[in-house]
Protein backbone atom coordinates (compact mmCIF):
# COMPACT_ATOMS: atom_id res chain seq x y z
CA UNK A 1 0.00 0.00 0.00
CA UNK A 2 1.08 3.53 -0.79
CA UNK A 3 2.42 5.95 1.70
CA UNK A 4 -0.30 8.92 1.88
CA UNK A 5 1.43 12.07 2.60
CA UNK A 6 -0.44 14.57 5.07
CA UNK A 7 -2.38 17.42 3.16
CA UNK A 8 -0.46 19.57 4.52
CA UNK A 9 3.02 17.94 3.39
CA UNK A 10 2.09 17.74 -0.20
CA UNK A 11 3.07 19.57 -3.32
CA UNK A 12 0.89 20.34 -6.15
CA UNK A 13 1.35 21.85 -9.28
CA UNK A 14 -1.51 23.05 -11.10
CA UNK A 15 -0.94 23.36 -14.53
CA UNK A 16 -3.87 26.01 -15.80
CA UNK A 17 -3.63 28.98 -18.38
CA UNK A 18 -6.83 30.61 -17.77
CA UNK A 19 -5.94 32.36 -14.21
CA UNK A 20 -9.86 32.96 -13.17
CA UNK A 21 -9.70 29.00 -13.19
CA UNK A 22 -6.19 28.43 -11.20
CA UNK A 23 -7.79 31.01 -8.80
CA UNK A 24 -11.04 28.71 -8.34
CA UNK A 25 -9.16 25.64 -7.96
CA UNK A 26 -6.75 26.83 -5.35
CA UNK A 27 -9.71 28.36 -3.56
CA UNK A 28 -11.65 24.77 -3.65
CA UNK A 29 -8.10 23.27 -2.01
CA UNK A 30 -7.78 25.99 0.15
CA UNK A 31 -11.16 25.32 1.54
CA UNK A 32 -10.75 21.48 1.60
CA UNK A 33 -7.56 21.97 4.23
CA UNK A 34 -4.33 22.91 2.01
CA UNK A 35 -2.29 25.79 2.10
CA UNK A 36 -2.39 28.21 -0.50
CA UNK A 37 1.61 28.08 -0.42
CA UNK A 38 1.62 24.22 -1.33
CA UNK A 39 0.21 24.94 -4.91
CA UNK A 40 2.35 25.87 -7.41
CA UNK A 41 0.82 27.53 -10.73
CA UNK A 42 2.21 27.01 -14.13
CA UNK A 43 0.30 28.63 -17.38
CA UNK A 44 2.64 26.82 -20.21
CA UNK A 45 4.32 23.90 -21.54
CA UNK A 46 7.83 25.25 -21.31
CA UNK A 47 6.68 26.92 -17.88
CA UNK A 48 5.79 23.71 -16.92
CA UNK A 49 8.90 21.64 -18.35
CA UNK A 50 11.40 24.20 -16.40
CA UNK A 51 9.68 23.60 -12.84
CA UNK A 52 9.76 19.95 -13.21
CA UNK A 53 13.50 20.04 -13.92
CA UNK A 54 14.21 21.00 -10.47
CA UNK A 55 11.04 19.68 -8.74
CA UNK A 56 8.62 16.37 -8.43
CA UNK A 57 5.55 17.49 -6.86
CA UNK A 58 3.29 14.73 -5.43
CA UNK A 59 0.26 15.93 -7.37
CA UNK A 60 0.03 17.61 -10.96
CA UNK A 61 -3.13 18.95 -11.83
CA UNK A 62 -3.03 19.04 -15.52
CA UNK A 63 -5.20 21.05 -17.82
CA UNK A 64 -5.14 19.46 -21.59
CA UNK A 65 -5.86 23.28 -23.46
CA UNK A 66 -2.78 25.05 -22.74
CA UNK A 67 -0.45 27.08 -24.69
CA UNK A 68 3.19 25.69 -25.07
CA UNK A 69 5.06 29.18 -23.90
CA UNK A 70 3.90 32.59 -22.76
CA UNK A 71 4.00 34.32 -26.09
CA UNK A 72 1.77 31.00 -28.04
CA UNK A 73 -1.92 31.73 -28.49
CA UNK A 74 -4.37 28.79 -28.03
CA UNK A 75 -5.63 28.63 -31.45
CA UNK A 76 -7.72 25.14 -32.48
CA UNK A 77 -9.15 22.79 -29.97
CA UNK A 78 -7.98 19.98 -31.86
CA UNK A 79 -4.62 20.79 -32.10
CA UNK A 80 -4.75 22.36 -28.39
CA UNK A 81 -5.76 18.74 -26.96
CA UNK A 82 -3.19 16.76 -29.07
CA UNK A 83 -0.43 18.48 -28.26
CA UNK A 84 -1.61 18.87 -24.77
CA UNK A 85 -1.89 14.91 -24.68
CA UNK A 86 1.54 14.67 -26.08
CA UNK A 87 2.78 16.70 -22.94
CA UNK A 88 0.73 14.72 -20.40
CA UNK A 89 2.68 11.43 -21.89
CA UNK A 90 6.01 13.25 -21.42
CA UNK A 91 5.12 14.12 -17.93
CA UNK A 92 3.91 10.49 -17.48
CA UNK A 93 7.30 9.50 -18.74
CA UNK A 94 9.40 11.31 -16.58
CA UNK A 95 7.25 11.03 -13.47
CA UNK A 96 8.32 8.68 -10.66
CA UNK A 97 5.98 6.46 -8.56
CA UNK A 98 5.84 9.61 -6.22
CA UNK A 99 3.99 12.34 -8.41
CA UNK A 100 0.61 11.64 -9.57
CA UNK A 101 -1.56 13.07 -12.56
CA UNK A 102 -4.79 14.73 -12.38
CA UNK A 103 -5.98 15.78 -15.75
CA UNK A 104 -8.81 18.50 -15.82
CA UNK A 105 -10.46 19.04 -18.98
CA UNK A 106 -13.73 20.48 -20.25
CA UNK A 107 -13.47 18.05 -22.80
CA UNK A 108 -14.59 14.65 -21.74
CA UNK A 109 -14.87 12.90 -24.74
CA UNK A 110 -14.42 9.16 -25.58
CA UNK A 111 -11.18 9.68 -27.15
CA UNK A 112 -9.44 12.10 -25.24
CA UNK A 113 -10.50 10.25 -21.46
CA UNK A 114 -9.50 7.11 -23.35
CA UNK A 115 -5.79 8.64 -23.92
CA UNK A 116 -5.89 9.92 -20.50
CA UNK A 117 -6.49 6.83 -19.01
CA UNK A 118 -3.80 4.74 -21.44
CA UNK A 119 -1.33 7.01 -19.83
CA UNK A 120 -2.47 5.84 -16.82
CA UNK A 121 -3.70 8.84 -15.04
CA UNK A 122 -7.26 10.21 -13.46
CA UNK A 123 -9.44 12.05 -15.65
CA UNK A 124 -11.52 14.97 -14.08
CA UNK A 125 -14.38 16.64 -15.55
CA UNK A 126 -13.91 20.11 -15.19
CA UNK A 127 -17.42 21.76 -15.02
CA UNK A 128 -17.70 18.60 -12.08
CA UNK A 129 -14.38 19.05 -10.24
CA UNK A 130 -15.49 21.03 -7.18
CA UNK A 131 -15.98 18.02 -4.82
CA UNK A 132 -14.26 15.74 -6.07
CA UNK A 133 -10.77 16.99 -6.73
CA UNK A 134 -9.70 17.18 -2.89
CA UNK A 135 -10.88 13.66 -2.86
CA UNK A 136 -8.81 12.41 -5.79
CA UNK A 137 -6.07 14.00 -4.23
CA UNK A 138 -5.89 11.68 -1.66
CA UNK A 139 -7.44 8.66 -3.92
CA UNK A 140 -4.20 8.78 -6.49
CA UNK A 141 -1.88 8.65 -3.58
CA UNK A 142 -3.25 5.44 -3.15
CA UNK A 143 -2.45 4.23 -6.56
CA UNK A 144 -6.50 4.70 -7.84
CA UNK A 145 -7.27 5.99 -10.97
CA UNK A 146 -10.28 8.35 -11.02
CA UNK A 147 -12.64 8.99 -14.05
CA UNK A 148 -15.65 11.88 -12.94
CA UNK A 149 -18.83 9.72 -12.28
CA UNK A 150 -20.74 11.88 -15.47
CA UNK A 151 -17.57 11.28 -17.56
CA UNK A 152 -17.72 7.43 -16.86
CA UNK A 153 -21.24 6.88 -16.97
CA UNK A 154 -20.89 8.61 -20.77
CA UNK A 155 -18.16 6.14 -21.32
CA UNK A 156 -20.38 2.71 -20.30
CA UNK A 157 -22.95 3.79 -23.24
CA UNK A 158 -20.24 4.38 -25.37
CA UNK A 159 -17.21 1.60 -25.21
CA UNK A 160 -19.50 -1.74 -25.54
CA UNK A 161 -20.06 -0.78 -29.34
CA UNK A 162 -16.14 -0.18 -29.70
CA UNK A 163 -15.37 -3.97 -28.75
CA UNK A 164 -16.49 -4.79 -31.74
CA UNK A 165 -13.88 -3.45 -33.71
CA UNK A 166 -10.55 -5.20 -33.48
CA UNK A 167 -9.31 -3.70 -30.60
CA UNK A 168 -5.90 -4.77 -28.60
CA UNK A 169 -6.17 -7.07 -25.43
CA UNK A 170 -4.76 -3.39 -23.59
CA UNK A 171 -7.05 -1.37 -25.23
CA UNK A 172 -9.72 -3.93 -24.11
CA UNK A 173 -8.36 -3.94 -20.21
CA UNK A 174 -8.57 -0.32 -20.28
CA UNK A 175 -12.22 -0.35 -21.28
CA UNK A 176 -13.24 -3.04 -19.03
CA UNK A 177 -11.94 -0.63 -16.13
CA UNK A 178 -14.04 1.92 -17.41
CA UNK A 179 -17.00 0.00 -17.61
CA UNK A 180 -16.43 -1.25 -14.19
CA UNK A 181 -15.83 2.10 -12.36
CA UNK A 182 -12.48 1.79 -11.74
CA UNK A 183 -11.46 1.13 -7.53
Amino acid sequence: MMQQKAKTDLSILLVEDYELDSDSIISQLVVAGYNQEQVHVTRNTQDTQNYLKDSQPDIVILDLQIPQDANTALRNIDDDIRRGLSFLRSITDQANDRMHVIVLSRFPTPWIVYQVLACGVSFIDKYNYKDLLPWAIEQVQHGHVIISSNVRSNLRQIFPLSLRVGLDEEDVQIIRHIQEGLP
